[in-house]
């Protein structure tokens, strides 16, 4: 395995330098803004952008919270909400305990069919 890494980054490296030409070797500085072009753009489409629209859509679903909804919130603490301010929302977690907690701390948003809203 540490073989098929090793000829991985010397393949990368021969591609990044290029070959010499006449011109002075200006094209091995090319492919390599190019290769670090695709990288970016590989990163972006699989790390951010799709972490992006998850928190997106979190947000949306914190901004619509009502009496009735059940959450999680980042700590683990399952409840469900019975009363929501502007900054805050007081979650019951069981018989006669409720706790107030700040609105980033909701982590996902239960829906009624039992399956979390963040997921998707």
């Amino acid at each position: 395995m540490d073989n098929f890494f090793k000829e991985l980054t010397e393949s990368a490296m021969r591609i990044a330098m290029g070959t010499p030409s006449g011109d002075g070797g200006g094209s091995g500085f090319i492919s390599m803004l190019v290769l670090m072009g695709v990288l970016v753009a590989v990163w972006y489409f699989l790390i951010i952008g799709p972490e992006r629209k998850r928190r997106a859509k979190l947000q949306h679903m914190i901004g619509e919270l009502k009496s009735g909804d059940k959450v999680i919130t980042v700590g683990g603490i399952h409840g469900t909400v019975s009363g929501v301010t502007d900054k805050t929302i007081i979650v019951r977690v069981a018989d006669q305990v409720k706790i107030e907690i700040s609105r980033q701390a909701v982590g996902t948003v239960v829906t009624p069919e039992g399956e979390e809203a963040t997921d998707k």
